[in-house]
């Protein structure tokens, strides 16, 4: 086995333009997310998307935002069908992922420029600690060569926060606010903010400000970190809001259940009672923390959550428009 460090892959293959690569893990559903942000957009994470899928192995979807690819995986290992592309192979594979204690090691194979992107591109990239080439023939890329590198990332896990109503008749705006904590929580050493959505939740509701919508941030946190985090984020919006009725919520892990994604759809198509957000408050995995006297907040917070992992968040339950948006 060959290591190398990033700053060595790149000293040996020359500089490439990946912009940073995380790793979150979820042991207790056996799941793997990875992000990585490429220099170029669309057509490197397009491409790499498409044939990491296409080759199988523990790959079970991917998604694209912009020139940021999010991998999903289960934790283990299995064969991946790669080679040059046809349509039953793609030319890169991840062929495993594996918890280290603070580290995650994923198992990468690629053939030809496929084989360049893992070998060198994938391997120097921000937020790599290590990369481990089995042979030194897999230091060989490009042409018609075939690479299988691993590569040592340090350990994540997601954490999801809604949040709702923190608005008045006057002024402010929950996206806005939401971003002001976004902010400061990457501040604190071992986060790393993801994304943010907003969720377009039922409009007629008699107790909106005007839009009726709440917004969704997702952060990568390194194991120990995750209270400080939550605290940070509730203290920004417990000092900012202008409401009486602020809801936040928290998932922690990957993936949203089903039950919380049809409360959220609920949500965009009628009134749900503060009594059907009852059957939250005894998950695990779920933590509703209320910021002022009320609680009504927490029907959007909890939407939020439930919606985090949708594309469509932003529309109505029966949008009008949705045929133009691809």
């Amino acid at each position: 086995m060959i290591i190398l460090t990033p700053e060595e892959v790149r000293n040996r293959f020359g500089r490439f333009f990946y912009e940073g690569v995380i790793t979150l893990v979820d042991p207790t559903n056996n799941k793997i997310e990875i992000v990585e942000t490429f220099g170029f957009f669309p057509g490197s994470g397009e491409w790499t998307a498409i044939n990491r899928c296409r080759a199988g192995g523990i790959v079970e979807y991917c998604e694209l935002y912009g020139k940021t690819t999010v991998l999903r995986a289960r934790i283990g290992e299995s064969e991946v069908r790669f080679g040059p592309v046809d349509q039953e192979q793609g030319g890169q594979g991840l062929e495993g992922a594996l918890i280290e204690g603070d580290t995650v090691r994923t198992k990468w194979a690629g053939i030809a420029g496929a084989g360049l992107s893992v070998a060198a591109s994938l391997a120097q990239a921000p937020g790599v600690i290590s990369a481990c080439y089995p042979t030194e023939e897999d230091l060989q890329a490009g042409g018609r060569h075939t690479n299988r590198v691993e590569i040592i990332t340090p350990r994540y896990e997601k954490i999801t926060i809604g949040i709702d109503d923190t608005d008045d008749p006057e002024g402010g705006a929950t996206w806005s606010l939401a971003l002001n904590a976004r902010h400061e929580a990457a501040g604190l050493e071992g986060v790393e903010p993801l994304f943010l959505r907003l969720a377009q939740l039922y409009p007629k509701s008699p107790y909106k400000t005007t839009n009726c919508t709440s917004t969704i941030m997702t952060f990568a946190v390194k194991p120990g970190i995750e209270d400080a985090l939550i605290k940070t984020v509730a203290d920004i919006v417990r000092s900012q809001t202008r409401s009486e009725d602020t809801g936040l919520a928290v998932l922690r892990g990957i993936g949203v259940p089903e039950s919380l994604l049809a409360f959220g759809r609920e949500t965009k198509k009628r009134m749900v009672s503060l009594e059907e957000t009852a059957i939250f408050e005894t998950w695990d995995n779920l933590r509703i923390i209320e910021i002022g006297k009320g609680t009504r907040g927490r029907i959007g917070a909890l939407a939020a959550l439930g919606l985090s992992e949708r594309k469509d968040a932003a529309m109505l339950y029966s949008e009008p428009a949705s045929h133009l948006v691809r």
